[in-house]
């Protein structure tokens, strides 16, 4: 099987992508957005100043279900 971001991106990946999108979450302490819903991976930016970061879209989905506090 192939890891995620290897996989084609389905309707359902979208859909609970775009669930996570919604959620609110910081970046280093800061207010950010998880972007990318159609990426083979997340982008999480800082509201205030713009500071992005890369992540796996399952490390974001285990980061959000923790508190969505995201340390880069």
């Amino acid at each position: 099987s192939l890891p995620e971001h290897a996989r084609p991106i389905g309707c359902a990946v979208k859909e609970e992508r775009r669930a996570l999108i919604e959620r609110r979450v910081t970046l280093n302490g800061r207010p950010a957005r998880i972007l990318g819903a159609c990426n083979h991976f997340a982008t999480v930016a800082q509201i205030p100043t713009g500071e992005a970061h890369e992540w796996s879209w399952e490390a974001v989905r285990k980061i959000v279900a923790e508190g969505g506090k995201f340390r880069a």
